[in-house]
């Protein structure tokens, strides 16, 4: 019965199980993020992801900054309802 977990190295045989496959990645290669819109491993300081080509944008902690059209739009929601309650009691 042979162990599913096991191979055979051959060195001599290009296509079989090498013993460099069979190695830990060094941490030094090891990617540190991954691509929000593929998914796939980049480095830090990537700003465009070299394998679907989308550009990574830094991801704020929650509780970030809110962006500004959205402050601009709750601001003129609060204007037009003031001016509609005004207008309720004239």
């Amino acid at each position: 019965m042979r162990d599913e977990d096991s191979f055979d190295l051959d060195d001599d045989d290009p296509d079989a199980p090498q013993a460099a496959d069979l190695e830990e990645p060094d941490d030094d290669d090891a990617d540190d993020m991954v691509c929000p819109a593929c998914g796939r491993g980049v480095a830090v300081d990537t700003p465009k992801c070299p394998h679907c080509g989308d550009w990574i944008r830094p991801v704020t902690a929650a509780g970030g900054s809110t962006p500004r059209w959205v402050k601009w739009v709750v601001i003129v929601m609060l204007v037009l309802g003031a001016l509609q309650l005004l207008a309720l009691f004239k």
